[in-house]
């Protein structure tokens, strides 16, 4: 049974790539608003840490969701499963 993707693995998904292109673009191109804030080592590594532990947690609410989504609809496709 096909289940889509719900919207948190979307915004899970983009929040990890464009935390990354916020810390690459000031490297390659000079002169972004926001270069200073990743101008050290540190500060890039704090950065990184935020947009992959929140993208996890989109992810990881998307994966719940899903499988809620799949139980409901197998259910409804299948009757209640009998223990």
């Amino acid at each position: 049974m096909r289940v889509p993707y719900p919207w948190q693995y979307y915004a899970g998904m983009a929040l990890v790539f464009g935390g990354a292109l916020f810390l690459v673009l000031p490297q390659a191109i000079g002169g972004l608003a926001w270069e200073s804030l990743v101008s050290t080592p540190g500060a890039r590594a704090g950065w990184l840490v935020a947009f992959v532990v929140v993208g996890l947690i989109f992810t990881n609410t998307a994966v719940r969701v899903m499988k809620e989504s799949a139980r409901r609809q197998g259910n409804k496709e299948h009757g209640e499963a009998k223990a």
